[in-house]
């Protein structure tokens, strides 16, 4: 499966994602007052490749920002090695945005890449967690003014092979970022 083969349920979403996708991070987007919005993220048990809640949502993975020597992004386990395997072309295509940009969102539909990890074999770090829930929220924002009003599956970001603790250390953080109902955290336990 190519990255390119699922349509989101509304074109201005595949619009939002090609205009934003490679150069997401170089925009300085400011946005002032409340979001027409005011819930919070959404809890629910399920697996985040078969949600069938909203199967056109955004999958966010969490990742680390470590590249092999042919440029390819190190995706060995957990979610990113399911990534790698469903979408082949996707180890290339991050290893190149790493190489790039650095510690920043991975945009390209239907999959955003997360940096949870600077090093595959450390634990993940929070602060690269909130980095990248604020960039989340930044582009949810940036498709809601679009008229697009994707959702986002998330895992618990940095908890699984991460090795963080989800309620002390990465919940009351996602919680307070994420402060929308089109983030969605799909876990299993």
């Amino acid at each position: 499966m190519d990255l390119n083969s699922r349509t989101p349920k509304l074109p201005i979403a595949a619009d939002a994602a090609k205009a934003l996708a490679s150069n997401f991070h170089e925009k300085t987007l400011v946005f002032s007052g409340s979001p027409p919005y005011n819930t919070r993220m959404r809890y629910d048990i399920g697996d985040i490749w078969n949600y069938n809640s909203d199967p056109s949502a955004w999958i966010v993975i969490p990742t680390n920002t470590c590249v092999d020597e042919n440029g390819e992004a190190i995706m060995g386990k957990g979610l990113a090695l399911d990534a790698a395997k469903k979408y082949p072309d996707l180890p290339k295509r991050l290893g190149r945005h790493i190489q790039r940009f650095g510690e920043r969102l991975f945009v390209r539909y239907p999959l955003i890449c997360l940096p949870t990890k600077r090093d595959w074999r450390d634990n993940s770090h929070v602060d690269l967690i909130e980095n990248g829930c604020h960039e989340l929220l930044e582009f949810s924002r940036v498709l809601s003014s679009m008229n697009s009003h994707d959702n986002f599956l998330l895992p618990k970001l940095g908890c699984g092979l991460g090795g963080l603790d989800w309620q002390r250390e990465v919940r009351p953080r996602m919680d307070s970022i994420l402060i929308d109902d089109h983030f969605i955290l799909v876990y299993n336990d």
